[in-house]
């Protein structure tokens, strides 16, 4: 007999628009529940009263922002943090916030005595972010920190946001990305615990480990330099995707004309170049740019990018009113992967780093101007993490300064891009991508021998097994590697 597997979600308000977010981008089964009728149910906060019973007979429960709960997940106290380091990463990630840190065993760190220095080797109070506990025949993966709930807040504040350079933007106030994946982590973890595999559809076209957007805002032409940049990227194959602002482009002119943007999305950043309170002026703001464009450049667009990557509910709202499909602001969030706002407009993060800003930012501690090879380096060194980690490589930058050094800069990175054999879009063809990716169903079952059998209507699936086991996917038998991805399409296998 068959095992229906799919994941129960038993959380309320902002933690359950959070979990949400982080299931719909997986393409993961999940649903609704009051009741211990799932084999891992994601939970937030106190737990109801059947979740005890539920994991001694075997449930895998999986808990953000735990609750005290003595008896079931052991000793903790209550701390003010400002970061934790996630499980399997080498850096730290900016969560702000009131936590409750449990002690025992698990994966990343919290540190109560921030910034401490070890003295003779002893390191007080370090506690994991995220802890394992078996509880009967089931098992307890935790955390105390409000991840759900943080991952579905706004909020931005200028920081640096790199481990690349010191640059500092004004970005969402806390490293969603990190908040994303450590919920996919523990998700993945807790089948692994109920020896299950964690099967996703493909996050990217062609089964890839990531994809390459690039992205240009027209913030003022600057004579030839936005020219410049899209001939640039023709040249190498790239299509990119230019959004231009009116006001910018009026007082900083230069050459404008269809024939060299023929390879590229054109698209719009707004008349003015700010963001307003209302749905009212945001929609003004949208109509002046959209309209801008389509006079000088014959394109009638609803791709978007917001002035300063500013965004609010406001301007949510506009975009849905005006049919916007997409929006990519990292004043919300940056470096992830795609998710719907709550008005149901795509929004696909990008990296926040540009050399305008970086400009800024040397000027600003009395340094000269940067180099291309400083540039350069912070690219590259965006691109190949964001692929390590299997999230998009989306750059960004402005014809002010990287137009002056696109013919130095951009031959290189293009070259990084090929040599990590990653597909290339624009930001349009891949919103219309994963919406599509996201109308595709998967499902899987088991039976009483661990044979697992999925179907999908998605062009491929990726599957991380934590042991040796048979997957049963398009008529075939497959055996994943144990502790890898592997990469199912419907006509081969390959390992990721």
């Amino acid at each position: 007999m068959r095992r229906e597997i799919r994941i129960g979600l038993h959380a309320e308000g902002d933690a359950a628009d959070g979990w949400t977010r982080v299931l719909r981008q997986d393409r993961l089964p999940w649903d609704h529940v009051d009741g211990p009728d799932r084999p891992i149910i994601v939970f937030d906060g106190a737990l109801p009263s059947w979740c005890e019973a539920f994991v001694e007979r075997g449930g895998g429960a999986v808990v953000t922002g735990a609750a005290r709960a003595d008896a079931l997940l052991g000793p903790s106290c209550t701390a003010t943090l400002t970061r934790f380091r996630p499980p399997n990463r080498d850096r730290e990630a900016t969560l702000p916030c009131l936590a409750r840190v449990f002690d025992g065993q698990g994966e990343g760190e919290i540190r109560l005595h921030e910034n401490r220095k070890a003295r003779s080797g002893n390191l007080a109070d370090v506690r994991p972010a995220v802890l394992t506990r078996p509880h009967g025949e089931g098992w307890l993966v935790f955390t105390g920190l409000p991840l759900a709930s943080h991952l579905a807040a706004v909020g931005d504040s200028l920081r640096a946001f790199t481990e690349a350079s010191n640059v500092t933007e004004r970005v969402a106030t806390v490293d969603k990305a990190e908040l994303a994946d450590t919920m996919t982590g523990m998700l993945q973890q807790a089948s692994a615990k109920l020896r299950l595999p964690f099967v996703r559809i493909a996050r990217y076209p062609l089964a890839a480990r990531s994809v390459f957007l690039f992205r240009v805002d027209v913030d003022g032409l600057f004579g030839p330099n936005c020219r410049t940049i899209a001939e640039v990227a023709e040249a190498y194959g790239i299509h990119g995707s230019f959004y231009f602002n009116k006001a910018l482009c009026t007082a900083y002119p230069g050459d404008l004309a269809p024939d060299w943007l023929r390879s590229h999305e054109v698209a719009h950043h707004a008349d003015l170049h700010d963001l307003f309170d209302t749905a009212a002026e945001n929609k003004t703001n949208l109509q002046g740019g959209m309209d801008w464009v389509e006079r000088h450049l014959g394109a009638r667009t609803t791709g978007y990018v917001a002035p300063r990557g500013l965004w609010n509910h406001a301007l949510d709202r506009a975009m849905a009113e005006l049919g916007h499909v997409y929006s990519s602001d990292f004043g919300l969030d940056f470096d992830s992967l795609p998710f719907f706002t709550p008005a149901g407009v795509l929004q696909v993060p990008v990296h926040p780093f540009s050399p305008e800003r970086l400009a800024i930012h040397q000027e600003d501690a009395g340094l000269g101007p940067p180099g291309s090879n400083a540039v350069l380096h912070h690219y590259v060194s965006a691109l190949e993490r964001q692929v390590a980690l299997r999230r998009p490589a989306h750059l960004y930058g402005h014809p002010e300064i990287l137009g002056r050094m696109a013919r130095e800069v951009l031959p290189a990175l293009f070259d990084a891009v090929a040599r990590l054999g990653l597909p290339t879009m624009t930001v349009t063809d891949f919103a219309r991508w994963w919406i599509e990716r996201d109308a595709a169903t998967l499902g899987y079952t088991v039976d009483a021998n661990e044979t697992v059998a999925i179907e999908t209507t998605g062009e491929a699936i990726e599957v991380f097994a934590a042991q040796s086991g048979h997957i049963i996917f398009d008529s075939s038998t497959h055996h994943p590697q144990p502790g890898a991805w592997t990469v199912l399409t419907r006509r081969h296998k390959a390992e990721a």
